[in-house]
């Protein structure tokens, strides 16, 4: 059995599902993301890493794909 690693991020001012949309289809593109799902009701980004990742080694890259498709977002570790 593998054991996932699970991350949260709150993505501040995220306004449309759209954008939400594009967003979790990049981040469920990255290598060493086994699930990525954005509720945009909640703003909240919610990561499941494979085993051989985790989310400091990821963080660029899901920052840059959420800066791209949504350059007034605003990613925020955790969930308050």
């Amino acid at each position: 059995m593998r054991v996932f690693m699970s991350k949260q991020y709150l993505l501040e001012g995220l306004c449309c599902e759209k954008c939400a949309a594009k967003i979790e289809k990049g981040i469920n593109q990255l290598g060493g993301v086994q699930k990525a799902a954005v509720d945009p009701e909640t703003t909240i980004l919610s990561i499941d890493f494979k085993p051989d990742a985790t989310a400091d080694s990821l963080f660029e890259e899901i920052k840059k794909i959420v800066e791209t498709n949504d350059p007034d977002v605003v990613i925020k570790n955790g969930v308050a």
